[in-house]
C-alpha cells in the first residue's frame, strides 16, 4: 500500500508538534547542504540515506529528541511514498491533523502491532448459488468485486450442503492457521441459507461472528429487520452494483470493528448491531417398526425419532401445509422455464394457497389439529380485548393429571389451524405475523390461529401489516422462552422451519438460546436531535 504525504504534514509542524523547548539559532547553512546533496544523488537508496543525515544534523542543531527523528526524516518531500499499514495509516492522517506529538503515534502503533494476529479481520461471504435471488452475473460480479479487497474479502460460492459445510468448517478454522478469523460473515440466500450456516457454524464449536446478511430468497423474514437487502425492482446493472456497495458499506464496517477491538473496545459502539435471538427446535415422532423387515425387535415397539434445527422462525398447521402445496407447485413447474421462474417467487405461495391450500381447509378442514400448548418457564399474554395489555401467567407446580412433567403449565388445549413462534416479527414475504416478537430482548412470540381461513382471506390487509386482532379469542399471542406442542395425531401434523420442510412430528419443544445472533446493520441510527 502506497501513501502520499499531505503538503500540511512539513518540517516545520513537526518540530513544533514535538518541541517544546526553548528556541535556538538554526544553522541553514547546514540544512541547505544537505538539500543541495540530496537533489544530487542518483538513487533513492541514496536520497532516503541522505535525507536522514540531513535530518540527524537537523535535530542535532534543535536539540530535538531522538525519538521524533523517524517522523522528521520522511516527509522532507510531499511527493515522496512510503509503505505503511492500515493502522498507522489511520492514526498518521488522524494525528496530524490536530498536530500531535509524534511520540504518542508511535505508542498507538505499537499497541494496534501487538495482537494483530489474533483480531477478526474484513468480512468473508457465503453464496448459495440456489438460491432465487442469485445469478450467475451476481457470483461474477461479487467474485470480481473481491479481488479488489484481496485477502481480506473471501467469496465462497455453494450449491451443495458439502460445499456450505466446507466453507464454514475453513472459516471457522482460520483463527488457529496462517489467516486471521473474517470480522463478519456474509450469507446471500435465504432463510434457509442463513439458518443452514448458522446451524453448520455451531458445529464447529467456534463462536458465531457478526453477520452482515443479504436477503435473496423467496421469503426473506429477516431481510427487513437486519437492514441489509440491496433494492430489488431494480434494473439487472443496477442491481448488481447497490450489491457491491452493500459489500463494500460491510468491508468499511469491519474495518472499523477491527480498528475499535485493537484498542480494547468490543462494544463496538460506532456500529449499528441488531440482536435477535435463535430458537431451538426439536421435532418428536414416534414410529412403529417393520417387523417384516426387523425382527429385533418387539411387535408394538415404539421408536421416537427426533430431529433438531436453529431457526428464527416455525410453524405447523395451515402455514405448513401450505408449504408442502408450494413444494408440489415447484416441483410440476420445473418441467417448464416459464412457470418455474414465475412460482419462484411469492406469488408461487399466492397460487399454492388459493388453488391448493385454501380448498382443501374448506372442504376437509385438513388444517385444523388437536393439540397441546405448555410451558415451563415464566410467559406472558397479550390480552387484545383490553389493547393488547400485557398479563403475565402464573406457572404451576401441577397440571393435574399426574404426568413426570409437573412443572409444565398448560397455555391452550384445542384445536387450532396454525401454531407457529417467531423471534422475528416477519414470517417471509413482508407478513407480519409475529408483531410482538421482539417486545422481549431475550425471547419469541407464539400465534395460535383459531380463526376460520375464510376469515383470514377477508383479513388479509390487517394480517400482513400485524394489525389484525380478534376479541372472540380466535388468536392467541403468547411471549416466553420456552414452549412446548403435543399433537394429537398418529400420524403427526407436517412442521416448518424458515420455509423449509421438517416432516411429519407428534412433539415440538421450542427453547430460545440465550446468546443471540448479533447482525450488522447499514440502517441510519437513531434520530436524538432535530
Amino acid at each position: 500500500m502506497t501513501k502520499t504525504l499531505p503538503s500540511s504534514y512539513s518540517l516545520l509542524n513537526i518540530t513544533q508538534g514535538g518541541y517544546r523547548g526553548p528556541r535556538q539559532p538554526i544553522r541553514w547553512s547546514l540544512i541547505v547542504g544537505c538539500l543541495l546533496s540530496c537533489l544530487m544523488s542518483t538513487s533513492s537508496e541514496a536520497f532516503m540515506q541522505t535525507s536522514m543525515a540531513c535530518s540527524a544534523a537537523t535535530n542535532a542543531s534543535l536539540n530535538v529528541p531522538s525519538s521524533t527523528s523517524l517522523h522528521v526524516s520522511q516527509p522532507l518531500d510531499k511527493t515522496m511514498h512510503t509503505t505503511t499499514t492500515v493502522e498507522e495509516e489511520a492514526l498518521s492522517a488522524d494525528k496530524n491533523d490536530h498536530h500531535e506529538p509524534p511520540r504518542k503515534v508511535l505508542q498507538l502503533n505499537r499497541v494496534l502491532s501487538e495482537d494483530a494476529s489474533t483480531i477478526p479481520k474484513g468480512i468473508a461471504i457465503i453464496l448459495n448459488s440456489n438460491a432465487r435471488g442469485v445469478s450467475a452475473d451476481m457470483v461474477k460480479a461479487i467474485q470480481e468485486q473481491a479481488s479488489q479487497y484481496g485477502e481480506h474479502m473471501r467469496v465462497y460460492a455453494t450449491s451443495t450442503y458439502e460445499e456450505a459445510q466446507q466453507a464454514v468448517s475453513e472459516l471457522a478454522s482460520s483463527g488457529s492457521g496462517k489467516n486471521p478469523p473474517p470480522q463478519i460473515i456474509v450469507p446471500i440466500g435465504g432463510d434457509g441459507s442463513l439458518t443452514t450456516m448458522i446451524q453448520l457454524w455451531y458445529k464447529t464449536g467456534t463462536k458465531l461472528p457478526f453477520i452482515g446478511y443479504l436477503p435473496m430468497g423467496t421469503g426473506n423474514a429477516l431481510g427487513t429487520v437486519i437492514g441489509c437487502n440491496p433494492r430489488r425492482r431494480i434494473r439487472k446493472k443496477k442491481r448488481l452494483q447497490a450489491i457491491q456497495k452493500v459489500l463494500a458499506q460491510l468491508f468499511e464496517i469491519a474495518q472499523t470493528m477491527e480498528k475499535e477491538q485493537a484498542m480494547g473496545d468490543t462494544n463496538h459502539d460506532q456500529v449499528d448491531i441488531v440482536d435477535v435471538p435463535l430458537m431451538h427446535v426439536t421435532t418428536t415422532t414416534t414410529t412403529a417398526p417393520d417387523n417384516n423387515n426387523d425382527k429385533k425387535n418387539k411387535i408394538g415397539e415404539l421408536t421416537n425419532v427426533k430431529q433438531q434445527v436453529y431457526c428464527f422462525f416455525a410453524g405447523l398447521g395451515i402455514d405448513s401445509l401450505m408449504l408442502q402445496d408450494y413444494k408440489e407447485l415447484q416441483d410440476w413447474s420445473s418441467k417448464s422455464r416459464f412457470w418455474k421462474d414465475k412460482f419462484a417467487s411469492v406469488w408461487g405461495y399466492t397460487v399454492a394457497l388459493f388453488t391448493r391450500t385454501l380448498p382443501k381447509c374448506v372442504a376437509h378442514q385438513s388444517h385444523l389439529v388437536s393439540l397441546e400448548v405448555t410451558t415451563k418457564e415464566p410467559a406472558l399474554w397479550v390480552d387484545h380485548r383490553r389493547g393488547d395489555v400485557v398479563r403475565s401467567i402464573r406457572l404451576h407446580n401441577d397440571n393435574g393429571n399426574g404426568s413426570d412433567e409437573s412443572s409444565s403449565t398448560l397455555l391452550y388445549k384445542g384445536q387450532a389451524g396454525i401454531v407457529a413462534a417467531s423471534t422475528t416479527p416477519f414470517y417471509g414475504g413482508n407478513l407480519k405475523l409475529f408483531p410482538f416478537a421482539r417486545l422481549s430482548e431475550n425471547g419469541c412470540q407464539v400465534r395460535i390461529g383459531r380463526i376460520h381461513p375464510l376469515m383470514g382471506i377477508v383479513n388479509i390487509p390487517q394480517i400482513f401489516s400485524g394489525a389484525y386482532r380478534n376479541s372472540e379469542m380466535g388468536c392467541l399471542d403468547f411471549i416466553g422462552t420456552q414452549f412446548t406442542v403435543d399433537i394429537h395425531a398418529d400420524e403427526g401434523h407436517p412442521v416448518q422451519h424458515s420455509g423449509e420442510s421438517m416432516g411429519l412430528a407428534q412433539k415440538v419443544e421450542l427453547q430460545v438460546l440465550k446468546e443471540p445472533v448479533r447482525f450488522v446493520t447499514l440502517l441510519a441510527p437513531r434520530l436524538v436531535c432535530e
